[in-house]
C-alpha cells in the first residue's frame, strides 16, 4: 500500500534466511524451486503487511535457486557475502557461475560484506583455512539474524565448516558451541524457526526420501513453538499499524524525515528510511501513551465517581431512593467496558512495546551515522529477550537494511556525523531526561501535597463532626476523602512517577557527562574516543528502556481497587 504521494510505509521486513548445497542435481531444480516458491508465497499469505527480504550468501546451487524465486516473485534479496565479491569470486571457476553471480548481486537491493576475522588481512584470503573461517561467519549471520530460515538440505551430517549443516545446528542448537561465535554464552540462543526442503546431493547416491518434502523444526529445548509464531505475529501486527498510520500522518512523518536530512546536510537512502522508521515508531508510542495515560485517569476518576454514588445512596437512600445504587451499577459497568476494550486493544502494551521500539531504533540511527556497524538488538538485557524478541526482530530487520553500503557516508567527514550525533541525540536527550525530571518531580510533590491535605482535612472534618449535629454533607464528604487519597496514591504507583523520577536522573546524568567527554574528546581530536563513547552509551541507553518496559509492566492496567 502506497500514499497518495507515492511514498511507502515504512513496514519492518521477515527476514527470510536461506542456505543449502551448492551440489544441487539438474533434474531436481523445478521441483525445490516450488517448493520454495509455495513457502515464499505461504510467508506473504500469514504475514501480508511485512514485506519479504531473502538473506542470501549467493554461493552456488540452493542460494542462488532462493535468490531467483525471490527475485521472480518481487521479494527483495539481501546478499550476505562472506568477503569482498572480488575475493569470493574466485569460488566460481565456471565462467557462467561468476556472470550469474554478478547479475543476481546487481539485483540485490542490499549487499552485506562481512568484515574479516580480527587479525585477518585481504592477502591472507588465499588460504583455504581463512576462507573457511569467513564462511562460518557468514552462516552464523544468516542463521542469528533471519526471521525464518530455508535449509536445502539431505539432512546428513557433514564436516564442511560453514556448510549447510554448519547453519542449520547454529539455528536449532544455537551457536555458543560452534566456532566464530560472538556471543556471549550465558545469553539465550538465538534461534527459531526452520523450513527444512530435503535436498539429495548430486555426489551421493540417490535418496530413499521424497525429493522437496518440507520439514518444520525449531530449537527443541528452550521456547515453544507458540512463542516464535507469537513473535512474528506481533511483528505483523505492528506492520499493519504502521501501514494505516502512515497513510493518515504521511505529511507529518515526512516533514519531520525533512528536517533530519537538512540538518544532516544530504541524502542518504538508509539514515532516511531508518529515520522514517524511528518516527513512525515514536509517533505511534505517543498515540498509545495518551490512551493508556487517559484510560488510567478515566477508570480512577470513574471509581471514584461511583465511590461518591454509593455514598450518596448509603445515606440518603431515605430521600434519593435507588438512584445512587442504580448510578453505582452503571459507573462500574462503564469502567468494565473502557478496562476490557483498552485489555483487548492492548494499548498499555503497545505503548510500553512501540517506545521500547522507537527509543531502539534512535540508538541505531544514530550509531549509523556516527558509523558504527552494530545491531542494537545483540545488547538488550538477557532477562528481556524472551519478552521482546519480537522487537529484536524488527531491530534486526532495521539494522539489516541500514547496513552502511560502500561509498554512501563518504561525502560526510567523521566530524561532522559525530557533530550531528553530538547535537541531536546526547545534547537533545540530555535536554529531554533533564525536563522530565523536573516536570515529574513537580508532578509528583503536588499529588503528594493533595494527598497530605486530604488526609488532613478528613481528620479535622471528623472533629468538627464531633463538635456538631450529624450532616449528611460532612458524612459524605469525610467517607470520600480518605477514598480519594487512596485512589491518588494508587495513581502515583500506577503512573510510576518514583521510578521515572529515577530513571530520568540516572539518565540525564549520564547523557551530560557523555556531552562533556565527546567535547573533550573534539578538543583533543579523539574520534575513535568519541565513537567509543557512542557505542557505550547505546549500550546503556538500550539497558536502561528495557528496565522501564519490565517497570511498568509490573504496573498492568487494571481496575484500581481498595
Amino acid at each position: 500500500m502506497n500514499t497518495l504521494d507515492g511514498s511507502v510505509p515504512p513496514c519492518l521486513s521477515l527476514l527470510v534466511g536461506t542456505s543449502g548445497h551448492r551440489d544441487i542435481r539438474p533434474d531436481d531444480v523445478p521441483i525445490l524451486e516450488e517448493r520454495v516458491g509455495m513457502l515464499l508465497d505461504l510467508f506473504r499469505q500469514h504475514y501480508p503487511s511485512s514485506p519479504l527480504a531473502v538473506l542470501t550468501s549467493l554461493a552456488e546451487g540452493a542460494d542462488r535457486l532462493t535468490a531467483r524465486v525471490a527475485l521472480s516473485l518481487g521479494i527483495d534479496v539481501h546478499a550476505v557475502l562472506p568477503m569482498p565479491a572480488a575475493y569470493y569470486c574466485s569460488d566460481f571457476t565456471e565462467p557462467m557461475s561468476a556472470d550469474e553471480f554478478d547479475f543476481l548481486l546487481a539485483h540485490c537491493k542490499r549487499v552485506i560484506v562481512l568484515p574479516l576475522i580480527e587479525g585477518v588481512t585481504t592477502d591472507e584470503l588465499a588460504s583455504a583455512h581463512v576462507r573457511e573461517r569467513q564462511y562460518i561467519q557468514a552462516s552464523l549471520y544468516i542463521a542469528r539474524n533471519s526471521h525464518i530460515m530455508l535449509a536445502l538440505w539431505d539432512g546428513e551430517d557433514s564436516p564442511l565448516q560453514g556448510g549447510t549443516y554448519y547453519a542449520v545446528h547454529a539455528r536449532l542448537n544455537s551457536s555458543i558451541e560452534v566456532e566464530g561465535a560472538t556471543i556471549d554464552p550465558l545469553d539465550p540462543p538465538d534461534v527459531g524457526i526452520l523450513f527444512h526442503i530435503r535436498t539429495p546431493r548430486r555426489s551421493y547416491p540417490p535418496p530413499d526420501y521424497p525429493i522437496g518434502m518440507v520439514q518444520y523444526h525449531i530449537y527443541a529445548h528452550s521456547l515453544p513453538q507458540e512463542h516464535y509464531e507469537q513473535a512474528l505475529s506481533m511483528l505483523e501486527t505492528y506492520n499493519t499499524e504502521v501501514r494505516l498510520f502512515y497513510d493518515q500522518h504521511c505529511a507529518a512523518v515526512e516533514h519531520a524525515v525533512g528536517g533530519a536530512l537538512a540538518e544532516l546536510g544530504g541524502a542518504l537512502p538508509s539514515f532516511e528510511h531508518l529515520y522514517r522508521q524511528f518516527t513512525v515508531a515514536d509517533m505511534l508510542a505517543t498515540f498509545y501513551q495518551r490512551r493508556t495515560v487517559r484510560t488510567f485517569i478515566g477508570m480512577f476518576a470513574s471509581v471514584f465517581a461511583a465511590a461518591t454514588a454509593f455514598d450518596i445512596y448509603a445515606h440518603l437512600h431515605h430521600w434519593t431512593g435507588k438512584v445512587g445504587l442504580w448510578a453505582y451499577i452503571a459507573i462500574f459497568g462503564i469502567v468494565y467496558a473502557w478496562y476490557r476494550v483498552a485489555r483487548k486493544k492492548r494499548f498499555q502494551s503497545k505503548w510500553l512495546e512501540y517506545r521500547a521500539l522507537a527509543e531502539s531504533f534512535r540508538v541505531q540511527l544514530f550509531w549509523y551515522v556516527a558509523g558504527i556497524e552494530q545491531n542494537a538488538a545483540e545488547y538488550y538485557l538477557r532477562k528481556q529477550k524472551t519478552q521482546l524478541d519480537w522487537i529484536r526482530y524488527a531491530l534486526t530487520a532495521a539494522a539489516i537494511e541500514s547496513h552502511p553500503q560502500p561509498g554512501k557516508l563518504e561525502t560526510f567527514s567523521p566530524i561532522h556525523r559525530l557533530e550531528f550525533v553530538l547535537k541531536h541525540w546526547i545534547q537533545a536527550e540530555g535536554t529531554y531526561f533533564t525536563r522530565t525530571l523536573s516536570r515529574d518531580t513537580h508532578r509528583l510533590r503536588r499529588l503528594d501535597l493533595v494527598i497530605d491535605l486530604l488526609f488532613v482535612a478528613s481528620f479535622i472534618i471528623a472533629a468538627i463532626q464531633l463538635a456538631v449535629p450529624t450532616s449528611y454533607a460532612i458524612l459524605i464528604r469525610l467517607g470520600l476523602m480518605p477514598v480519594q487519597a487512596g485512589l491518588l496514591v494508587g495513581y502515583i504507583e500506577k503512573m510510576g512517577f518514583h521510578g521515572h523520577i529515577k530513571s530520568a536522573h540516572f539518565m540525564a546524568a549520564l547523557y551530560t557527562r557523555a556531552e562533556e567527554h565527546i567535547k573533550c574528546g573534539f578538543v583533543r581530536g579523539d574520534l575513535n574516543h568519541i565513537t567509543a563513547l557512542i557505542v557505550e552509551l547505546g549500550k546503556e541507553a538500550l539497558r536502561e528502556i528495557g528496565e522501564w518496559i519490565l517497570y511498568h509492566r509490573e504496573r498492568p492496567l487494571e481496575i484500581p481497587k481498595g
